[in-house]
């Protein structure tokens, strides 16, 4: 069994780019990854992801939403014991207080619920875990795994070259590699016996003379 990538477009002869062996093209990108984790890189990576975090922990709409929520009740319930305290309607006054404070019991275990989902580690601990990965084996699919989905947001396949869109930094990463010579031993030819989808890409890899994603897929 192979895995390989493919562009979408070969399906129907519009694309003629080369399909490509899975591990070749992971292994290449891994492999790059890696020597990004300098110490110079990894105090900005931990930055950059702890200012992401942050801001998005404080545009959280859900917890937005509980903590308005929560005010309200509250001031509802103050509302009504100074109407109690005044003697109006008491029985009334005083089941609405109940349904009120039952309401911000549940809205106060939602809220906790949501906080306890968001992201809490410093930048300090951010860049330990970093600082973890730079001795990585980059045979374990999980190391592989941890450093793709942390690092890049799309691959972009030329002839000639790898282009590797990080989600840190303002500059491309470009592999440039003879990926012709490079991988034409390995590369199978159509018509395949047995082609089989392995679901979408892991790695958010896009043909540039299509401008579209490779389809990750298995042969037999």
């Amino acid at each position: 069994m192979y895995r390989y990538y493919r562009c979408n477009k070969r399906n129907d002869k519009s694309c003629k780019n080369r399909t490509i062996p899975k591990d070749y093209i992971e292994d290449k990108v891994v492999r790059k990854l890696k020597t990004l984790l300098t110490e110079k890189n990894i105090e900005k990576i931990s930055k950059k992801i702890y200012e992401t975090c942050q801001k998005e922990n404080n545009s959280n709409i859900v917890i937005q939403n509980l903590e308005k929520k929560k005010k309200q009740l509250n001031k509802n319930i103050e509302n009504l014991m100074v109407a109690l305290e005044q003697g109006q309607h008491i029985d009334m006054i005083s089941n609405r207080i109940t349904q009120n404070e039952i309401e911000l019991e549940e809205t106060q275990s939602q809220f906790l619920i949501e906080m306890a989902k968001i992201f809490k580690l410093s930048e300090k601990e951010i860049k330990f875990f970093l600082t973890r990965l730079q001795d990585g084996d980059i045979l374990d699919d999980s190391y592989r795994k941890v450093l793709v989905d942390m690092l890049v947001n799309s691959i972009l396949v030329y002839d000639n070259e790898l282009v590797i869109i990080c989600n840190v930094g303002n500059k491309p990463i470009t592999l440039t590699i003879d990926l012709i010579e490079d991988i034409k031993s390995e590369l199978v030819t159509d018509p395949f016996t047995l082609v089989k989808r392995f679901g979408s890409p892991k790695y958010k890899i896009r043909c540039v003379k299509c401008t579209i994603n490779f389809t990750h897929l298995i042969l037999y």
